[in-house]
Protein backbone atom coordinates (compact mmCIF):
# COMPACT_ATOMS: atom_id res chain seq x y z
CA UNK A 1 0.00 0.00 0.00
CA UNK A 2 1.24 3.48 -0.89
CA UNK A 3 1.30 6.30 1.66
CA UNK A 4 0.44 9.60 -0.02
CA UNK A 5 0.77 12.86 1.91
CA UNK A 6 -1.92 15.46 1.11
CA UNK A 7 -0.21 18.84 1.48
CA UNK A 8 -2.50 21.87 1.17
CA UNK A 9 -1.00 24.91 -0.54
CA UNK A 10 -1.83 28.31 -1.94
CA UNK A 11 -1.11 29.21 -5.57
CA UNK A 12 0.37 32.66 -4.93
CA UNK A 13 2.62 33.79 -2.07
CA UNK A 14 0.85 35.47 0.86
CA UNK A 15 2.77 36.55 3.94
CA UNK A 16 4.69 33.61 5.39
CA UNK A 17 3.22 31.24 2.78
CA UNK A 18 6.12 31.45 0.35
CA UNK A 19 7.74 29.19 -2.22
CA UNK A 20 10.86 28.91 -0.06
CA UNK A 21 8.75 27.77 2.92
CA UNK A 22 7.02 25.16 0.79
CA UNK A 23 10.41 23.97 -0.45
CA UNK A 24 11.47 23.61 3.20
CA UNK A 25 8.37 21.52 3.96
CA UNK A 26 9.09 19.31 0.96
CA UNK A 27 12.66 18.92 2.21
CA UNK A 28 11.24 17.59 5.48
CA UNK A 29 8.84 15.16 3.76
CA UNK A 30 11.42 14.13 1.11
CA UNK A 31 8.97 12.91 -1.56
CA UNK A 32 10.21 10.89 -4.51
CA UNK A 33 7.05 11.76 -6.47
CA UNK A 34 4.95 14.93 -6.47
CA UNK A 35 1.34 14.83 -7.66
CA UNK A 36 0.25 18.27 -8.81
CA UNK A 37 -3.09 20.05 -9.10
CA UNK A 38 -2.29 20.78 -12.72
CA UNK A 39 -3.40 19.43 -16.12
CA UNK A 40 -0.90 18.10 -18.63
CA UNK A 41 -0.93 21.21 -20.80
CA UNK A 42 -0.11 23.45 -17.84
CA UNK A 43 2.62 21.05 -16.76
CA UNK A 44 4.40 21.55 -20.07
CA UNK A 45 4.40 25.29 -19.49
CA UNK A 46 5.52 25.06 -15.88
CA UNK A 47 8.44 22.70 -16.10
CA UNK A 48 9.50 22.50 -19.74
CA UNK A 49 8.94 26.01 -21.11
CA UNK A 50 8.99 27.71 -17.65
CA UNK A 51 6.11 30.07 -18.44
CA UNK A 52 4.10 29.37 -15.29
CA UNK A 53 5.10 31.19 -12.12
CA UNK A 54 2.82 29.89 -9.35
CA UNK A 55 4.11 29.23 -5.85
CA UNK A 56 4.05 25.44 -6.10
CA UNK A 57 6.07 25.45 -9.32
CA UNK A 58 8.81 27.58 -7.78
CA UNK A 59 8.86 25.42 -4.64
CA UNK A 60 9.17 22.21 -6.66
CA UNK A 61 11.99 23.64 -8.76
CA UNK A 62 13.79 24.56 -5.51
CA UNK A 63 13.26 21.09 -4.07
CA UNK A 64 14.51 19.36 -7.20
CA UNK A 65 17.78 21.26 -7.10
CA UNK A 66 18.85 18.80 -4.41
CA UNK A 67 16.47 15.84 -4.74
CA UNK A 68 15.08 13.66 -7.48
CA UNK A 69 11.29 13.52 -7.67
CA UNK A 70 8.90 12.52 -10.41
CA UNK A 71 6.47 15.30 -11.35
CA UNK A 72 3.00 14.01 -12.13
CA UNK A 73 0.09 16.30 -13.12
CA UNK A 74 -3.25 14.76 -12.11
CA UNK A 75 -5.88 17.44 -12.75
CA UNK A 76 -8.51 17.70 -15.49
CA UNK A 77 -8.01 20.07 -18.45
CA UNK A 78 -8.53 23.76 -17.66
CA UNK A 79 -12.08 25.02 -18.46
CA UNK A 80 -12.60 27.74 -21.04
CA UNK A 81 -12.29 31.41 -20.17
CA UNK A 82 -16.05 31.89 -19.72
CA UNK A 83 -15.96 29.52 -16.74
CA UNK A 84 -13.60 31.84 -14.86
CA UNK A 85 -15.32 35.03 -16.02
CA UNK A 86 -18.67 33.76 -14.78
CA UNK A 87 -17.26 32.63 -11.44
CA UNK A 88 -15.53 35.99 -11.00
CA UNK A 89 -18.83 37.78 -11.64
CA UNK A 90 -20.63 35.61 -9.11
CA UNK A 91 -17.86 36.18 -6.56
CA UNK A 92 -18.12 39.97 -6.93
CA UNK A 93 -21.92 39.88 -6.62
CA UNK A 94 -21.71 37.82 -3.43
CA UNK A 95 -19.12 40.19 -1.95
CA UNK A 96 -21.42 43.13 -2.67
CA UNK A 97 -24.48 41.38 -1.25
CA UNK A 98 -22.95 39.80 1.85
CA UNK A 99 -20.60 41.45 4.31
CA UNK A 100 -20.06 38.04 5.92
CA UNK A 101 -18.95 36.55 2.60
CA UNK A 102 -16.46 39.35 2.04
CA UNK A 103 -15.17 39.09 5.60
CA UNK A 104 -14.63 35.33 5.31
CA UNK A 105 -12.26 35.82 2.38
CA UNK A 106 -10.43 38.59 4.21
CA UNK A 107 -10.13 36.36 7.29
CA UNK A 108 -8.75 33.51 5.20
CA UNK A 109 -6.13 35.77 3.62
CA UNK A 110 -5.14 37.17 7.03
CA UNK A 111 -4.74 33.66 8.46
CA UNK A 112 -2.59 32.61 5.51
CA UNK A 113 -0.53 35.79 5.85
CA UNK A 114 0.24 35.17 9.52
CA UNK A 115 0.23 31.34 9.81
CA UNK A 116 0.95 30.17 6.26
CA UNK A 117 1.05 26.42 5.64
CA UNK A 118 0.31 25.63 9.29
CA UNK A 119 -3.13 27.16 8.82
CA UNK A 120 -3.62 25.79 5.29
CA UNK A 121 -3.11 22.24 6.62
CA UNK A 122 -5.31 22.60 9.68
CA UNK A 123 -8.84 21.60 10.64
CA UNK A 124 -9.47 25.30 11.14
CA UNK A 125 -8.93 25.90 7.42
CA UNK A 126 -11.21 22.99 6.54
CA UNK A 127 -13.93 24.41 8.79
CA UNK A 128 -13.47 27.84 7.23
CA UNK A 129 -14.08 26.57 3.70
CA UNK A 130 -17.05 24.52 4.86
CA UNK A 131 -18.55 27.76 6.20
CA UNK A 132 -17.82 29.53 2.90
CA UNK A 133 -19.52 26.76 0.90
CA UNK A 134 -22.63 26.87 3.10
CA UNK A 135 -22.82 30.66 2.83
CA UNK A 136 -22.49 30.59 -0.96
CA UNK A 137 -25.33 28.08 -1.26
CA UNK A 138 -27.49 30.16 1.10
CA UNK A 139 -26.83 33.41 -0.76
CA UNK A 140 -27.57 31.79 -4.12
CA UNK A 141 -30.93 30.58 -2.80
CA UNK A 142 -31.77 34.07 -1.56
CA UNK A 143 -30.91 35.77 -4.84
CA UNK A 144 -33.48 33.75 -6.85
CA UNK A 145 -31.42 34.29 -10.01
CA UNK A 146 -31.42 31.33 -12.38
CA UNK A 147 -28.30 32.50 -14.24
CA UNK A 148 -26.30 32.80 -11.03
CA UNK A 149 -27.62 29.44 -9.84
CA UNK A 150 -26.41 27.88 -13.08
CA UNK A 151 -22.97 29.46 -12.66
CA UNK A 152 -22.72 28.13 -9.11
CA UNK A 153 -23.90 24.64 -10.08
CA UNK A 154 -21.44 24.51 -12.99
CA UNK A 155 -18.60 25.59 -10.69
CA UNK A 156 -19.52 23.09 -7.96
CA UNK A 157 -19.96 20.20 -10.41
CA UNK A 158 -16.65 20.93 -12.11
CA UNK A 159 -14.78 21.00 -8.79
CA UNK A 160 -16.41 17.72 -7.80
CA UNK A 161 -15.29 16.13 -11.09
CA UNK A 162 -11.79 17.52 -10.60
CA UNK A 163 -11.45 16.19 -7.07
CA UNK A 164 -12.72 12.76 -8.10
CA UNK A 165 -10.42 12.66 -11.14
CA UNK A 166 -7.35 13.73 -9.17
CA UNK A 167 -7.86 11.01 -6.56
CA UNK A 168 -8.47 8.43 -9.29
CA UNK A 169 -5.40 9.51 -11.27
CA UNK A 170 -3.22 9.31 -8.16
CA UNK A 171 -4.50 5.82 -7.45
CA UNK A 172 -3.77 4.72 -11.02
CA UNK A 173 -0.26 6.17 -10.92
CA UNK A 174 0.47 4.51 -7.59
CA UNK A 175 -0.74 1.19 -8.99
CA UNK A 176 1.61 1.56 -11.96
CA UNK A 177 4.71 2.71 -10.05
CA UNK A 178 6.59 1.88 -6.85
CA UNK A 179 6.85 5.26 -5.14
CA UNK A 180 8.42 5.38 -1.70
CA UNK A 181 7.01 8.63 -0.35
CA UNK A 182 4.74 10.56 -2.74
CA UNK A 183 3.10 13.87 -1.89
CA UNK A 184 0.01 15.53 -3.37
CA UNK A 185 0.12 19.34 -3.57
CA UNK A 186 -3.43 20.72 -3.70
CA UNK A 187 -5.07 24.08 -3.07
CA UNK A 188 -6.38 24.38 0.48
CA UNK A 189 -9.97 24.94 -0.69
CA UNK A 190 -9.95 21.34 -1.98
CA UNK A 191 -8.40 19.79 1.14
CA UNK A 192 -11.70 19.09 2.92
CA UNK A 193 -13.14 17.27 -0.10
CA UNK A 194 -9.92 15.30 -0.54
CA UNK A 195 -9.93 14.28 3.13
CA UNK A 196 -13.57 13.20 2.84
CA UNK A 197 -12.82 11.14 -0.25
CA UNK A 198 -9.77 9.64 1.49
CA UNK A 199 -11.92 8.54 4.43
CA UNK A 200 -14.43 6.99 2.04
CA UNK A 201 -11.65 5.10 0.27
CA UNK A 202 -10.26 3.83 3.57
CA UNK A 203 -13.54 2.00 4.20
CA UNK A 204 -13.06 -0.10 1.04
CA UNK A 205 -11.74 -3.62 1.40
CA UNK A 206 -8.49 -2.77 -0.41
CA UNK A 207 -8.14 1.02 -0.83
CA UNK A 208 -4.56 0.75 -2.11
CA UNK A 209 -3.54 4.12 -0.66
CA UNK A 210 -3.12 5.34 2.89
CA UNK A 211 -3.67 9.12 2.80
CA UNK A 212 -1.49 11.06 5.26
CA UNK A 213 -2.31 14.51 6.65
CA UNK A 214 0.94 16.14 7.82
CA UNK A 215 1.40 18.34 10.85
CA UNK A 216 2.95 21.53 9.49
CA UNK A 217 4.68 24.06 11.71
Amino acid sequence: MHRVTILATVHSPIGVATASKLTQILEEIRPDAIFMEMPNEAFDQAFQVFRRTNLESHAIVGYRENHRAALLPVDLPTPNEDFFINWGRLHEILKAKSEQYKNLFELDRNRIYSDGFKYLNSESCETHWETVDRLIASQIDQLHDSDLSQIYNTWAEHNDRRESAMMKNISLLCSAHSFNNPVFLVGAAHRRAMVRRAVQESTNRDPGIHWVLPTVE
